[in-house]
């Protein structure tokens, strides 16, 4: 197999795995869920999730599911910062950045605007974007 070809595998791969867990978010009731391809971008992450959940049992009960149905597919997060009682949590699996907020979190850090000229949007609340779709 070429180089070539196993970067596009891989770059498949990784989408897969961003879709999984926007679905999974989606699932379990999570708000205003986007997914964002940031390849040509971030140095960070290829693609950053964003959702939301109505309170912290809420926000606690996504990312319980998110990392079970994650580990189902033998994926494991390098990192989990932030909690319910901050109302907003960070799980890192390396090229996936998903980032669960609290309504009024996500309206006061507005993190999505440091990707409005950059971001393509490829999911949003279960629809898949085949093209980039304006932030704002």
């Amino acid at each position: 197999m070429k180089d070539r070809e196993r970067a596009v595998e891989a770059s498949d791969q990784e989408l897969a795995t961003a879709r999984l867990a926007a679905e999974t978010c989606l699932a379990h009731k999570a708000a205003e869920v986007v997914l964002y391809d940031l390849k040509q971008s971030s140095l960070l992450a290829d693609f950053y999730l964003v959702c939301s959940g109505t309170s912290e049992p809420h926000l606690q009960a996504l990312a319980g599911h998110l990392e079970k149905t994650m580990r189902k597919h033998g994926l494991r997060p390098r990192h989990i910062d932030g909690s319910p009682a901050s109302r907003w949590i960070v799980v890192d699996y390396g090229n996936l950045l998903v980032h669960l907020f609290a309504p009024d979190m996500r309206r006061y850090y507005e993190i999505e605007k440091l990707w409005q000229k950059t971001a393509e949007v490829v999911y949003r609340g279960g629809e898949e974007k085949d093209e980039p779709v304006p932030i704002f």
